[in-house]
Order: C-alpha cells, then structure tokens, then sequence
C-alpha cells in the first residue's frame, strides 16, 4: 500500500492550486463566462401536443419563419411523449401567440384534430 505525504509536502500542493487558480481566473476573464436564460431573463414556455408531437428540428424551422420574428436564442427540449418546453429572449404577449400559432399550424400538418395547450 502506498502512503503519500501530503502535510509533508504541502507547500508543493499550495503552488498547484494557487497556479491552477490563477489560470482559471485568467481563462475566465479572457473568455467570459457566457450567462445561460435563467441569469439573463426571457421566457420559458411548456407546450403540450394532443397527438403527435413533432420533431425538435420541424419546431426550430417552424419558428424560424418571419410571422414569428426572431425569438433570441431558442431552444427546444422534448419533454415526456407529447410535451415540449422552448426557452426563448426577449418576448412580448403578441410574440408568444405568434410562436403558439405558428406551433399549431405544425401540429394540425401532422394530424388534423391535433392541437396544441
């Protein structure tokens, strides 16, 4: 069995974390630390598919269309069967219902008394 001496050689060990440190600091001043939508405010909205749920990438080229505007950095997370949450910048109430209709055209493309809640 090996036995390290790390009281013994602590000062050895203070010299890693203190650079380690330092680099790390450095690289986040350089890079930024990049603020995801829960520190940067914006909407959260829960979509739930009667029927069929369509794909991720049928959504994100269904909100990509003009009638919706731009919608800051979108993302689309497939939640259970028939859920879906979208997670969005900067939004007004006549953007969530243009982003509602625009989900409920794609759902009734994928089944006709598909709807959306």
């Amino acid at each position: 069995m090996t036995h390290f001496k790390i009281i013994q050689k602590r000062a050895i060990w203070l010299w890693i974390s203190g650079i380690l440190f330092v680099v790390f600091g450095v690289a986040l001043i350089l890079w930024r630390f990049k603020f995801g939508i829960d520190f940067t405010g914006g909407s959260l909205l829960e979509v739930n598919f009667a029927k069929e749920r369509p794909t991720v990438s049928e959504v994100q080229s269904a909100l990509s269309d003009k009638s919706v505007g731009e919608l800051g950095s979108l993302i689309v997370q497939p939640v259970g069967n028939q859920d879906m949450i979208l997670r969005f910048q900067d939004s007004t109430e006549e953007k969530h219902q243009a982003v509602l209709s625009s989900l409920d055209k794609l759902a009734k493309t994928k089944s006709k008394d598909n709807k959306v809640e």
